[in-house]
């Protein structure tokens, strides 16, 4: 069975922009990696993987929270 399937995390869309807070309460533009299955920061170059220990939540850029 693929655990990937169940997640929220498969339906999002290879380099969709993401919102991710971090454990220490910022909020940063994160870019998700369907490939990679990992959150990556946009303004870094190479690219840095956002690793999911840092990530306290996360949504979806088009989604407004309020």
């Amino acid at each position: 069975m693929n655990m990937r399937a169940d997640s929220a995390l498969s339906h999002l869309y290879n380099r969709e922009r993401c919102i991710a807070v971090l454990q220490d309460g910022s909020k940063r533009e994160v870019w998700w990696s369907r490939d990679e299955w990992t959150f990556f920061y946009p303004d870094t170059d190479p690219p840095t993987p956002c690793r999911f220990e840092q990530i306290k939540e996360w949504r979806p850029a088009s989604i407004d929270p309020h």
